[in-house]
């Protein structure tokens, strides 16, 4: 009879040895399958990081880090370099006009790790400018939301909020095919 103890303790050690690699390897290939599945490359969608214009538009919520924080959407404001004129331009954006650069865009996912060339692109020239204004409290508008247009070429920059990190501010860089010459014809009510 000992040798039937021990054959049975042996194939209960087995057995639990069995269950607990099937449930190691089960574990390591769904995380596996999440990580390819999710992609962590640390890309964004421009979908992702702008507002949509009814969320835009309709901007209005209490900010509780403020005593009064009250905060609601004031404007659009689109500046650029004017040539001709040699003088920076700013025009206000209508929601139809803010809706068209949004679904020009929102498909497009960002460059990952720019490098140097793409970044100081942004510091030459006169970059155009979609800045989404807020207003807090019924006073100054501040800027919610920030869009660069790298002059004449396919590059554009979203200013990224980051939460609780006060004034500082990342960047997501995107690129599309002639993204500076679309954005000025939309906002400049030149759509075909």
């Amino acid at each position: 009879m000992p040798e039937v103890e021990e054959n049975s303790k042996s194939k209960q050690i087995k057995t639990l040895l069995y269950v607990v690699g099937a449930g190691v390897i089960a574990a390591a290939a769904l995380s596996l399958s999440m990580l390819y599945y999710y992609n962590p490359t640390g890309a964004y969608s421009a979908e992702n990081v702008l507002l949509a214009p009814e969320a835009a538009y309709g901007l209005n919520y209490s900010d509780s880090s403020k005593v009064k924080g009250k905060v609601r959407f004031d404007r659009i404001e689109f500046e650029y370099w004017e040539v001709s004129t040699r003088k920076s331009k700013m025009v206000m954006v209508d929601k139809e006009n803010y809706a068209a650069f949004y679904n020009l865009v929102k498909g497009i996912t960002s460059v990952v790790n720019p490098d140097e060339a793409i970044v100081s692109r942004f510091g030459v020239g006169h970059p155009a400018k979609l800045v989404i204004k807020v207003m807090e409290d019924g006073k100054t508008a501040n800027i919610f939301s920030q869009v660069e247009f790298a002059e004449d070429s396919d590059f554009f920059r979203v200013k990224l909020r980051q939460q609780g990190s006060g004034t500082s501010w990342e960047w997501a860089y995107f690129s599309s095919p002639g993204m500076y010459r679309k954005v000025m014809q939309i906002m400049n009510n030149e759509r075909r």
